[in-house]
């Protein structure tokens, strides 16, 4: 079982650049990716959504890349029609100040566009440092994941087993409530008829009274779904929505047990089980 929240880090030194890439997950209906990383490397965020997608199946995961050069390849270009520009401009100003004195280099280069930079980067040529960078982030954010999926595993398997009990509850109050019924029933009649009561009668309106009240089916599909969760649990991948399904399947016949019990120790377990599994689909919304 994996969790959806997790952390990973990793940064790689060179001679050339320092590459750190970081990678942080929170619990999300879907998997949603956010690749934050310099313009120049955005040709590289297909390729590091896809080692994404072979690692997760939900939540909303945010990647952060960061780059810090110690050599570049800076093309510097000197615009002629600048200096051309700049240098009647500046004639302009002597001729107007009266100022004999040639304009000087320093003069051209205070205006703009005199000289321009070009960085020449191509992302194919960090390609494999920042993917390889991505990948190991990723394997140490699963491995975060995984610490917290087994911690999660254990807490649900607490809450499961607190609803295993519940339903065993559930089974040993049902020969009870049947007794409860007859003799309401059989005390209703003798009430009114005294000792002339069909018992005939009676075990007719009790059975009749008891399918308000027997919870046989409720227990049987409760105890199928416990087991189906537990065989879940044991799966790997995907598990998170198949558990959430299983969750209100437990929930309904809970409910439906207890709108129709007439015990209070059963009426207890309901409620104790409706914590349990609430409890569970609180640790489900994190799991994937």
């Amino acid at each position: 079982m994996r969790s959806m929240t997790g952390y990973g880090q990793v940064e790689t030194t060179s001679p050339d650049r320092d590459v750190s890439a970081e990678v942080r997950s929170v619990n999300n209906r879907y998997l949603e990716v956010y690749v934050s990383l310099p313009s120049f490397l955005n040709p590289l965020e297909p390729d590091i959504k896809r080692l994404v997608q072979e690692r997760a199946h939900r939540g909303k995961v945010e990647i952060q890349i960061r780059l810090r050069e110690y050599r570049s390849d800076l093309a510097i270009h000197v615009d002629s029609n600048a200096v051309a520009a700049a240098r009647s401009a500046l004639a302009e100003i002597a001729s107007a100040a009266g100022i004999s004195n040639p304009p000087g280099y320093r003069d051209i280069l205070a205006f703009d566009g005199v000289i321009q930079t070009e960085r020449r980067r191509d992302p194919e040529a960090y390609r494999d440092e920042i993917l390889a960078a991505v990948s190991d982030a990723l394997e140490r954010w699963n491995s975060t994941r995984d610490v917290e999926g087994a911690a999660t595993l254990s807490d649900i398997r607490h809450h499961l087993d607190r609803v295993h009990r519940c339903t065993e509850v559930f089974a040993e109050a049902a020969p009870k409530v049947e007794a409860i019924v007859q003799e309401a029933v059989r005390t209703r009649f003798r009430e009114v008829l005294g000792d002339e009561a069909d018992e005939q009668r009676v075990y007719a309106e009790a059975a009749a009274l008891m399918v308000k009240h027997a919870t046989n089916e409720e227990v049987s599909r409760l105890r199928s779904h416990v087991s189906s969760f537990a065989d879940v649990l044991e799966e790997s991948g995907a598990i998170g929505k198949r558990l959430d399904f299983i969750c209100q399947e437990m929930n309904r016949e809970i409910n439906t047990t207890g709108s129709k019990t007439v015990l209070p120790d059963v009426q207890e377990a309901v409620v104790e089980a409706k914590d349990a599994v609430e409890a569970i689909r609180e640790q489900i919304r994190n799991i994937e």
